[in-house]
């Protein structure tokens, strides 16, 4: 009997301990036990449990002929699944609960109930705000212009919004209908596929901007202009696709095709004219770019050979001359003042250094082409650009581990990194970040400048390397910068691509080959 009353007191000390409300009720309803837990959520005490409380008055009126009948399922041995109700405390408030119920058993009979109530208030907010959440996505998808799919790598539509059926007229029901009438026109089917499979067989994300025809459900040829992404769900892949029509914009494509050719002879006539004020207006342009290259050059020439070779000879005379005097006058001082002279020396040489980036900067256009290296030219346009960087802009440099050599004109090569990287600079209004990385594959160099400025819209992207094109303020730039940049570039047979997002940060990079 003891060993009985040690067994139930473990018992009722473990269930205490348990953050549910464990219970008990004879065959007519009437609670005989429960923990501490089922005291402290329905409000009651000790003496109203032993006053006598039926299980049923716990939960609301409403729930409770269902309840009933669950207790009926779980006397005939049903397995209880966890039912839901809405569980009535004393004061009359109330909150949602799931129980799991099982029936107390002796000599074959039900004598009772016990069970566990879980108070899932918290759950049931997570789940309505997932369907709320959920909700808001499928309008925003729904309202979407554009076609939304998502299919499997077979290609079985999984999904699509209200357009992919408006377009062409595919019901959620012909989804993966091998013979419906609508599809993708059959000369288009390759390039769609191999997008697809290059896409599948590569790291990338997503494909580029892929263009094809697709006839509808009523024999009508659309075109579509959209990107296929790759979605890893439940560690399977499936291809999201976004398009949009642009049967309209390819029909004025074709119109002005059309008006286009009828204008060849006419532009014929004018040809020579045309030619002739071309090549003078390319004069003008290249007389610009140069000036404004060799104002550029006479304001840094001015002011660091002012500012700094002046001063430094002073210094390097004085500091030699005080050297030597020391040496003669007072040689038991040396040893106490080489540090300081080594020290202001070393000082010399870096000012040096930034006048060194100032000579190849202004190096001549038809300066001979020779063996340079990339991460040395890099190291001196961030050397002239320190005064700009220091104490708000950090430089990470991801450099290849050996030398970078291409065959250029060094000039004009650090002039192109050294516009590329000051428009970084210009770009970071506060504080930042630019990544400089360079790498080598095969006969090609390649430099990678991100900045995490103000990023550029893409509507302008496309428009950064024309002449005269600039986002800056009156008066703060000319827009000659990068179209200097991409004429070097492309006179050493090399490319610059451009990505970009307002907010984020702008991505150049170089390519060169190693020998131009």
């Amino acid at each position: 009997q003891e060993e009985i009353a040690k067994s139930e007191k473990k018992f009722r000390d473990m269930a205490n301990l348990l953050p549910q409300t464990i219970w008990e009720a004879v065959i007519n309803g009437q609670i005989t036990y429960t923990n501490n837990n089922g005291f402290q959520y329905l409000g009651y005490d000790y003496e109203d449990f032993k006053a006598g409380i039926n299980m049923l008055s716990l939960i609301v009126p409403e729930d409770r002929e269902r309840a009933l009948e669950n207790i009926r399922h779980r006397y005939r041995d049903e397995k209880s699944v966890g039912e839901e109700y809405t569980a009535l405390r004393k004061d009359g408030s109330t909150y949602p609960v799931q129980i799991f119920t099982s029936p107390i058993m002796e000599n074959g009979r039900p004598v009772g109930m016990r069970g566990i109530s879980i108070d899932i208030t918290e759950s049931k907010k997570a789940q309505k705000e997932l369907q709320e959440s959920e909700e808001r996505y499928r309008t925003i998808i729904e309202a979407f212009p554009d076609v939304i799919m998502i299919s499997d790598t077979n290609g079985n539509v999984i999904f699509a919004n209200e357009a992919f059926e408006r377009l062409t007229g595919i019901k959620p029901e012909d989804y993966n209908n091998p013979n419906r009438k609508a599809r993708i026109h059959p000369e288009d089917n390759p390039l769609v596929r191999n997008e697809i499979q290059a896409l599948l067989n590569s790291n990338r994300t997503r494909t580029g901007i892929i263009e094809n025809r697709f006839i509808d459900n009523n024999g009508q040829i659309h075109w579509f202009s959209g990107i296929i992404s790759k979605l890893t769900l439940n560690n399977e892949v499936f291809l999201q696709t976004i398009t949009r029509d642009i049967t309209e914009k390819k029909q004025i494509e074709k119109e002005l095709e059309r008006h286009r050719n009828s204008l060849e002879i006419l532009v014929k006539e004018r040809t020579e004219e045309l030619e002739t004020a071309l090549e003078n207006l390319r004069d003008a342009q290249r007389k610009l770019i140069h000036s404004e290259k060799m104002a550029s050059l006479g304001v840094l020439a001015a002011g660091i050979a002012h500012e700094i070779n002046n001063p430094l000879n002073f210094i390097q005379g004085g500091i030699s001359a005080l050297k030597t005097y020391i040496h003669d006058e007072l040689p038991e001082h040396v040893d106490n003042t080489e540090p300081l002279v080594i020290a202001v020396q070393e000082g010399i040489r870096r000012s040096a250094d930034i006048v060194q980036s100032l000579n190849r900067y202004s190096r001549k256009e038809d300066f001979p082409r020779t063996l340079c290296n990339v991460n040395s030219i890099i190291e001196s346009c961030l050397v002239m650009l320190n005064s700009q960087t220091k104490n708000r802009i950090s430089i990470v440099k991801e450099f290849y581990n050996s030398p970078l050599e291409i065959t250029c004109n060094e000039g004009q090569i650090h002039q192109a990194f050294l516009n590329i990287i000051a428009n970084a600079v210009h770009a970071i209004e506060h504080s930042g970040t630019i990544t400089i990385k360079t790498s080598h594959n095969g006969n090609t160099v390649r430099v990678a400048v991100t900045d995490t400025g103000c990023g550029i819209s893409k509507e302008n992207l496309t428009r950064i390397t024309d002449p005269f094109f600039t986002t800056k303020e009156p008066g703060k730039g000319t827009g000659l910068g990068l179209s200097i940049t991409y004429n070097i570039i492309a006179e050493h047979n090399g490319t610059i691509e451009f990505e970009s997002e307002v907010g984020k940060g702008t991505s150049v990079s170089v390519i060169l080959p190693i020998n131009s």
